[in-house]
This record gives C-alpha cells, structure tokens and sequence, in this order.
C-alpha cells in the first residue's frame, strides 16, 4: 500500500505499518457496499503513511509504549487524514489524486452525500451556500 518502500526511514516501524494497513483495510468490512467499495479503493492505493510513521517512531521516546494505543492513535489520525482528502476532492471536484481516480469521481452521489455529512458535523469548515445557510438558521431556532 505505500508508494515508497524500503526507505530506511520506514524501516524501523515496518512491522507496525504492516499490521496498520491491516486493519485499515478492514475499516469497511461488514459496511454498506458502496462504503465498503470505497475504502478498499482508498486503502489499496498507494501512499506515503507518513502521519503514522510519524506516530510510530515517536512513540518511542516516551517511557513506555502501549502498542494498541499507538497503534489506534495511527490508524485514527490515518482515517481523519483521508477523510479530509476525500472531503478535499470532492469540494474541489477532482477527477484524479496522484494519478488514480479519486472517491469522488468513481463513487459520485455517495461520496457527495458522506462529505456534506462530513462537513456539517466538523462544524462547517466549508463555506455554507445561501439556501444551506437559511436551513441551518431555521433548524437552530427550531431548538431553542
């Protein structure tokens, strides 16, 4: 899954990146097929897993080390990472991410839909439109 390997830099965490992919490619096991199909297409690809490479050689330095908590540390901040990429994407409406075809253009409505949800629930990082800026007013006063 990396797009570099054998780099000395990886080396000293192989065994942990190993079992990372693992089971970032069980992420969508059991889920709706289109999410399923989803996250075998982004954890299959290649890329660089640098963020918990990161995660795991520094992880090191402390004075003790809980594997699975390092290990679930990783694997979230990698979830978050590509979320944000797809998110990115789909704003964006990119058709490719290094050179292969991205979630949003080979998974079009449903990615759409996962990244307005997405948005929404992160607080609206993204710009609101008028007409989903007059909807989200209406819901607020609604609550009080």
């Amino acid at each position: 899954m990396r797009a570099v390997t054998g780099a000395s830099f990886y080396a000293p965490v192989e065994g942990e990146l190993r079992e990372l992919e693992r089971r970032l490619l069980e992420v969508g096991r059991g889920a709706h097929p289109v999410f399923r199909d989803a996250v075998a297409h982004l954890f299959t690809t290649p890329g660089k897993l640098l963020r918990p490479t990161l995660v795991f050689l520094s992880s090191r330095f402390g004075p003790g080390q809980d594997r699975e908590v390092v290990l679930n540390l990783a694997e979230s901040l990698e979830l978050v990472h590509t979320a944000s990429l797809v998110h990115d994407d789909v704003v964006d409406r990119a058709a490719m991410r290094r050179n292969i075809q991205t979630v949003k253009s080979q998974f079009a409505r449903p990615a759409q839909l996962g990244a307005r949800r997405c948005r929404r629930s992160c607080g609206g990082a993204q710009k609101y439109s008028d007409r989903e800026r007059e909807v989200e007013r209406r819901r607020r006063s609604h609550r009080r």
